[in-house]
């Protein structure tokens, strides 16, 4: 869902991709020139491809709130009095939007299907250089395609890691991207190290 790129206790942590940012450091408001030639035009800090503008543009503003919370669990500021602690300094978090507040449950939205979306946002973690990507979301056997097999395969081709949610409905149907060979699939547990409630579970999740 994005990332709240100018939270306090994030900013500092946000992976800049410096050719494409303004001389204040920051990605230029309707850019016209593409200047790293990677297709994306101003991507000075990661990509939205939800936008109304054909393609995406460069703003991933979080309009759910999910994606600034997980960005805050691996990445917050350490030691700056400020809200909680990521797991390191050294860590850097590309907001990568292909999900919206305004999503349709048949994964149809205003800049193509949320597949497609998907599919698009792996491709251009590929192109900048992403190490690990968390994907916060899945889908049913239903919506599966081969053009999000074979991205998945591209990811885990250029060795990267992918971990993605097994899913909250309390079953144990294969979600995917988590029932993926080669993806980390996580559940939940609560305090008592027992498999929460909501969780799903099963043989696919690690």
């Amino acid at each position: 869902s994005g990332v709240d790129i100018n939270h306090p206790d994030l900013k500092d942590n946000i992976y800049k991709n410096k050719a494409e940012c303004n001389e204040n450091g920051l990605s230029p408001f309707k850019p016209e020139v593409d200047k790293d030639n990677n297709g994306y035009l101003g991507d000075c800090a990661g990509w939205d491809f939800t936008s109304k503008t054909a393609g995406g543009d460069n703003v991933p503003e979080d309009d759910l709130g999910h994606g600034t919370h997980i960005a805050g669990i691996i990445a917050a500021i350490s030691n700056n009095n400020i809200g909680v602690s990521g797991i390191s300094n050294k860590l850097k978090i590309l907001p990568i939007k292909v999900l919206n507040k305004n999503e349709h449950a048949d994964g149809k939205g205003e800049n193509g299907s949320l597949t497609d979306r998907i599919a698009k946002g792996l491709l251009f973690a590929i192109k900048s250089g992403a190490k690990v990507i968390n994907m916060s979301l899945g889908w049913p056997l239903i919506l599966d395609t081969n053009y999000l097999r074979e991205t998945i395969k591209e990811v885990l081709k250029n060795n990267i890691t992918i971990v993605a949610a097994a899913g909250n409905n309390n079953n144990n149907s294969p979600i995917f991207p988590c029932a993926y060979k080669g993806v980390i699939c996580v559940g939940s547990i609560n305090v008592d190290g027992n498999i929460s409630g909501f969780s799903n579970y099963g043989g696919y999740v690690d």
